[in-house]
């Protein structure tokens, strides 16, 4: 059936008067006796839900087949693996169907079906009832719709428009998923279906809070403004907004004495202007819906729906103001935010839309509701349920649970209308939310344009890439690319980001497959008009690749996908290498994992050659490559790509920033269309709010299932480092600063995994933000405490007895690094300038931690043990400004400690040499003969250098002659 004719036969109107009557009335209508043995059957057959007492007129798509619908072959090649998303099976329909659509033009019809049985063997016990009872009751019904069909109001014309059907508005457009309401629905139907309306409250002392508000509330404060009112309704794509105006609409009407009421919709308001004037478009429109209001001083509430912010729609207002200017009309506005920004970048309109710079008595945030949020998403499922005409009869709960095994973050209207429409259905079995969402469009376009080939809606998906990525648009594409853009523009542009994601993934999937495929690969590119050298160098922004990988799910589009991969990366070309390894990191099945773990294997021979990374215009892009390479082997478990990539991030400011920049492009919190990642953003600090909540999610899951994946690790590491920029800018609140702290403290109690360098990063991170203020100064000044932290060893000594200033730590270090300088040519081979800086730099690093911990005694293994975690302290600093030196305090301390090569084994000869020389400093003032012999001896015969174990000897002899302090006990 049509869908304007199933909406006629839901509508509250028409099932009132189609008033079917059960098989026992029909019997008696007839003049039949039923059987006892018949009523038995039928009562049996009742139980079992194989025969309704009452009939019910169901609309939808029929199919149409050449077998018997109770044929072994037809169960089997069609009920089994072909699309169910339809109400009945005939033959005799898709013949007259084909018939019909070979004209020109093709006239419009609808059919009606009466089922008689289940189509089973059982199908003879049916017709023995009454000897055919059953069929001519369901003929009957049949006929009876049909007549009442016939006596309405005309369903042809424009369908979608329901133009004069049941009191619809020209403007409103009922059949589209989210915006049904039928039945007679209450206000307080309505409060829960619209229960994620939200108000923002401006308090004096407080700021702004949000808070909640009815739909009742704003019904009353609607009708309670008649004239001159000004009310905005915005949210994102399939909040409700539409939905919600025509609720308003539906209960002012309703309302005792209420002034009349006009539903328009901008979109198709302009459309239709680019050819007449626009007041005589809206007159037209305004006499329809309120006959003979013009020209009168009558109230009216206008709810003028589709607005996404942009200046072509000022017009209408205008026009609106100009033909109803002795009315005052209140206006309800329902304004897209989400359109607005998807918009706003590429025609560089600006930051704040027009709608926000009027007046209004109230502005309404639809909200998404979070799938987690049981009490708010349970009472809008059962507002939609309610009010929206389904069939089904699942309580909320399960519809929840459901949607969450689908995998849906978030709830909307849209959401909840195309599971209650498609759910049950094998078609849409197995599914997660990005198939299930395609899977949905499919049905609907093939509702709208009848039926369709897959390469039909395969172009509907380029049209709304090439809508969201005009960067890709090269020419105007085939003729059967204008008729799918056209498509797309009048019934699918304006649907929610979930659908446009899913539509774009679904046309990189497919335009992927033929580019894979030697015999389509050239003309896919000339067929969809887009730009082959852009499109396989751009990554595509987070939701598109999430829903790339949900379609990967299906293993022959994983398959098509991942040749594609292989053959883009063949071109080793850094910008297209990129692309090829976020797909082969998306890949699903272990088939896949496999191939793309041998693609990774190859590319890293390339990628991770120091030789590759040079310094030239290409080395953004070579980068991105390493750094795709490292993330799509962290997603495939790989533990010591990530290792390396967090080490990379950390050490590098480079990396950090190119890290950073990316995910906010990635997550749409710069300010880009969020469909590709182009690399064209710095980070500056500014908003992260999306990033923040995706990358928060993750670590909060991670800390309440208390495992951690590597990629888990890799979102740990942005997200901090992300706050941690932030606050060195100054641009962090104490309550932001609190709440990040929290986490850290949350995240470390947990039982997530980190590893050494993310774990010292992310503590570092936590005590940077317990100051208002943390930077680079701050990180010198802490590294500057050695030079106050005296050397313990004369401390125990009791050197500071006579009020001398004992030696520190940096005087230590300081006296070291002389000795380098002053006695390196004495060496045997002597050293190259270049070993000498090497040893210097070993040795300014090798007692840093103790500005943390403080000097230890040897013996102090506790405090010994908490060296290598606070050199990864110390080193986590490296990406603030002015800092990238301490990236290699770590690897300079472990030289130092393991002594592994000729300049780390004559640091630590310098070391011991300086403790000698110090003690001939001190040689006066040890507490006695025999601690003074133990602490030079100890320290010289360690010292393994020939030439340098001579000059401790030297000084040796030099010390023994010296007499201990009168005061000082001789053993």
């Amino acid at each position: 059936m049509s869908i304007s004719a199933g909406y006629v036969v839901n509508s509250v109107p028409f099932k009132k008067k189609n008033k079917l009557p059960s098989i026992a009335n029909f019997a008696k209508r007839t003049g039949y006796t039923l059987a006892p043995n018949e009523r038995r059957q039928l009562k049996e057959w009742d139980g079992a839900k194989n025969l309704a007492k009452t009939p019910t007129v169901v609309s939808g798509p029929f199919a149409v087949s050449n077998l018997l619908i109770k044929s072994a072959r037809f169960k089997e090649y069609v009920l089994k693996n072909a699309d169910r998303n339809y109400v009945a099976a005939d033959m005799e329909s898709g013949l007259i169907a084909d018939g019909l659509i070979t004209l020109t033009p093709a006239p419009p019809f609808y059919a009606v079906r009466a089922i008689s049985d289940p189509a089973t063997t059982k199908k003879p016990q049916y017709d023995a009832i009454g000897d055919g009872l059953i069929r001519r009751w369901a003929m009957s019904n049949a006929l009876d719709t049909v007549k009442l069909l016939i006596a309405g109001p005309s369903l042809f014309g424009d369908e979608r428009k329901l133009s004069g059907v049941s009191g619809v508005p020209e403007d409103y457009s009922p059949e589209y998923p989210g915006q049904r309401i039928l039945g007679a629905p209450t206000t307080s139907d309505f409060d829960d279906r619209f229960s994620n309306m939200r108000v923002t409250v401006s308090k004096r002392d407080h700021g702004e809070t949000v808070l909640p508000i009815r739909f009742s509330k704003l019904l009353s404060e609607i009708l309670e403004k008649p004239r001159a009112g000004s009310f905005l309704v915005q949210g994102r794509g399939g909040g409700g907004k539409t939905a919600l105006l025509r609720a308003l609409q539906l209960s002012v009407n309703d309302a005792h004495e209420a002034p009349k009421t006009v539903f328009l919709d901008a979109r198709k308001i302009i459309k239709e202007a680019g050819s007449a004037d626009t007041v005589s478009v809206l007159r037209r429109r305004v006499d329809r819906d309120a006959a003979g209001l013009v020209d009168t001083k009558g109230s009216v509430i206008v709810f003028l729906d589709g607005l996404i912010g942009t200046d072509s729609e000022r017009p209408i207002i205008e026009a609106l103001s100009r033909l109803l200017a002795r009315n005052e009309p209140t206006l309800v506005l329902g304004f897209g935010l989400d359109h607005y920004e998807l918009q706003a970048d590429s025609n560089d309109y600006p930051p704040t839309p027009y709608l926000h710079n009027r007046t209004h008595d109230r502005t309404v945030d639809l909200k998404a509701i979070s799938i987690n949020d049981d009490a708010l998403a349970t009472a809008v499922i059962s507002g939609i349920v309610r009010t929206s005409g389904t069939s089904t009869s699942e309580p909320p709960e399960p519809i929840l649970a459901a949607l969450r095994t689908l995998g849906f973050l978030y709830l909307n209207h849209f959401v909840v209308s195309i599971y209650l429409h498609n759910a049950g259905k094998m078609a849409f079995e197995g599914k997660n939310s990005s198939a299930f969402v395609i899977q949905s469009m499919q049905n609907l376009y093939g509702d709208l344009y009848g039926r369709f080939t897959s390469r039909q809606f395969n172009l509907l998906c380029v049209a709304a890439l090439r809508s969201y990525c005009r960067i890709l648009v090269k020419s105007a594409g085939s003729a059967e690319l204008a008729t799918a853009h056209g498509r797309y523009e009048s019934d699918f542009a304006l649907f929610p980001r979930i659908v446009q994601t899913a539509l774009i993934a679904k046309a990189v999937v497919y335009i992927l497959g033929e580019f894979a495929n030697p015999k389509s690969s050239s003309a896919i590119f000339k067929s969809t008009g887009i730009n082959e050298e852009l499109f396989l160098s751009l990554v595509f922004g987070n939701d598109v690749n999430s829903a790339v990988k949900d379609l990967m799910a299906d293993q022959r589009v994983e398959d098509a996908v991942l040749s594609a991969a292989h053959k883009i990366s063949d071109t080793l070309e850094p910008a297209s290498l990129s692309y090829a390894l976020y797909l082969f990191g998306r890949a699903r099945s272990e088939r896949g994992r496999l191939r793309a773990e041998k693609a990774f294997e190859t590319a890293a021979q390339v990628l991770l050659d120091p030789g590759t990374i040079s310094p030239s215009e290409q080395t953004k892009f070579w980068r991105l490559a390493r750094r795709s390479l490292y993330i799509s082997r962290s997603l495939n478990g790989d533990k010591k790509a990530t290792d390396s990539y967090i080490a990379a991030v950390i050490s590098d400011p480079y990396e950090d920033r190119l890290n950073r920049s990316f995910h906010l492009e990635y997550y749409r919190d710069h300010n880009a269309t969020g469909v590709t990642v182009a690399l064209d953003h710095e980070d500056r600090g500014g908003n992260l709010r999306r990033t923040r909540q995706l990358l928060g999610r993750r670590i909060e899951a991670a800390i309440s299932s208390g495992t951690t994946g590597e990629y888990d690790r890799i979102c740990i590491l942005t997200y901090f480092s992300l706050v941690r920029y932030r606050h060195e800018l100054a641009k962090l609140s104490t309550e932001q600063r609190e709440q990040e702290a929290d986490l850290i403290k949350r995240l470390m109690a947990s039982n997530v995994t980190l590893g050494p360098e993310l774990s010292a990063f992310v503590i570092m991170v936590e005590h940077a933000l317990s100051r208002d203020l943390y930077s680079s100064l701050d990180a010198v000044v802490e590294l500057f405490a050695t030079k106050a932290i005296p050397r313990i060893g004369w401390v125990d000594r009791q050197m500071t007895s006579e009020k001398q200033v004992v030696e520190s730590v940096a005087s230590h270090v300081y006296g070291a690094m002389l000795l380098v300088d002053l006695l390196s040519e004495r060496l045997t081979p002597k050293l190259e300038p270049k070993e000498t800086t090497q040893i210097i730099r070993i040795l300014l690093y090798h007692d840093i931690a103790e500005a943390y911990i403080g000097d230890y005694r040897p013996t102090d293994g506790e405090t010994k043990s908490k060296e290598i975690p606070t050199m990864h302290r110390i080193a986590a600093p490296a990406t603030y400004q002015h800092l990238p030196g301490l990236a290699a305090s770590f690897s300079h301390f472990q030289r130092f400690e393991t002594g592994a090569d000729r300049c780390a084994s004559l640091a630590r000869d310098f070391d011991k040499l300086d403790a000698v020389f110090q003690a001939l400093v001190y040689a006066s003032h040890f507490p006695s003969l025999d601690n003074r012999r133990q602490f030079v001896t100890g320290n010289k015969e360690r010292i393994t250098d020939p030439t340098l174990r001579e000059i401790a000897d030297e000084i040796w002899r030099r010390i023994e002659k010296i007499p201990l302090k009168a005061t000082t006990a001789v053993s």
